[in-house]
């Protein structure tokens, strides 16, 4: 007679169940373990001495602590630099709103001679707060990486709002934005030219600038000619800044 054993599985398909079976135990290891160094999951502990009142005094207790709110709280540096800028935006908005009669930039000696503007250049501190070159300096490392993270050949989607030529015209910036939405709500492609001849060149392009940290996928900034050295140290943005 013949002996015949139970049917077996092949080989191959243990072999493949084995390997999914190390793969599955493998990521799961590795999800913990940056669970474990992750600074927004990871809950710090700490020693707190408590100090209670008891029948003979004060005794002090000693009590653990978990620091789960400080390790949530941290954000990174580009959510940092988009806060800034939304902060900025929120100061230039007002300047260009006549809510502001200063604007939040240093003064610049031109324009306090020239004396034009929306309000004219005064020498008073604009009451939200001056925007300093520290912060300028921020944006515009990011506003870098942004743009050159981005292709030359830029596919934007309609509906989109296109602007042309600003040269400086703070305020009829400001008018586009209430006439055709504010870039929260509302794609825009600019087309270059925002500096020179006007006399806020550098209120319109840090504006422009701090949209585009804000808004990076729906808000677009071409250049334009006059977004150059040799172009406008000649019709006045040099001189303005």
């Amino acid at each position: 007679f013949t002996l015949s054993a139970a049917p077996r599985a092949p080989r191959r398909a243990l072999c493949r169940r084995e390997i999914r079976r190390e793969s599955a135990a493998r990521l799961a290891t590795t999800r913990r373990q940056r669970a474990r160094h992750d600074p927004r999951t990871t809950t710090q502990h700490s020693r707190l001495i408590v100090a209670e009142p008891s029948g003979r005094g004060v005794r002090m207790s000693e009590a653990s602590t978990v620091d789960g709110g400080a390790a949530s709280s941290r954000t990174s540096p580009d959510d940092q630099c988009e806060d800034l800028a939304k902060s900025m935006i929120a100061k230039l908005l007002a300047f260009g709103s006549a809510a502001e009669k200063t604007s939040p930039l240093a003064p610049r000696s031109t324009l306090q001679r020239l004396g034009s503007g929306l309000s004219g250049a005064t020498s008073e501190s604009p009451k939200g707060g001056a925007i300093t070159s520290k912060e300028i300096a921020t944006v515009l490392k990011r506003v870098k990486t942004i743009l050159l993270g981005q292709p030359m050949l830029l596919e934007v989607s309609a509906p989109v709002q296109l602007v042309g030529d600003i040269h400086g015209q703070f305020k009829d910036l400001i008018r586009i934005f209430e006439k055709c939405g504010y870039p929260d709500d509302a794609s825009y492609l600019f087309l270059g030219d925002y500096v020179d001849r006007g006399a806020h060149g550098l209120e319109c392009a840090l504006l422009l600038l701090c949209y585009k940290v804000a808004q990076p996928d729906t808000f677009h900034l071409l250049r334009g000619n006059h977004e150059c050295a040799a172009i406008n140290r000649i019709y006045g943005f040099y001189d303005e800044c």
